[in-house]
């Protein structure tokens, strides 16, 4: 599954539910080359959009990922119990990316910016 050429990723370390991608789209401009001179502006809605997460420690945590920026939006995944370590998990929700926490969990998620 292709994501788009990805140039940040920003970390987001939680131990409690709360929003971790969101907000406004993101602007980007690209300088012409020598066929085209021109700068072209592009806007795109990446700014909902993880990578995945490494989870740094665990007690039987758990965490649910659902869109939007608050609690009570649409599910994007169920609930999930990782083990500490890499997690693959890319996700582009436009509307942002609410994580909610069970247990004891302390996770980093890669946020692209």
């Amino acid at each position: 599954m292709a994501i788009g050429a990805v140039e940040v990723g920003k970390a987001v370390n939680i131990t409690s539910s709360q929003a971790i991608a969101g907000g406004t789209a993101m602007a980007r401009t690209y300088p012409g080359g020598s066929n085209n001179p021109a700068s072209v502006a592009e806007t795109t809605a990446l700014a909902g959009t993880i990578l995945g997460f490494y989870v740094n420690s665990t007690s039987s945590g758990t965490i649910a990922l659902s869109a939007g920026t608050a609690s009570g939006g649409a599910a994007l995944t169920g609930t999930i119990t990782p083990s500490v370590g890499w997690n693959f998990l890319p996700i582009t929700e436009p509307t942002g990316i609410y994580c909610t926490i069970g247990a004891t969990i302390n996770v980093t998620f890669v946020v692209v910016e």
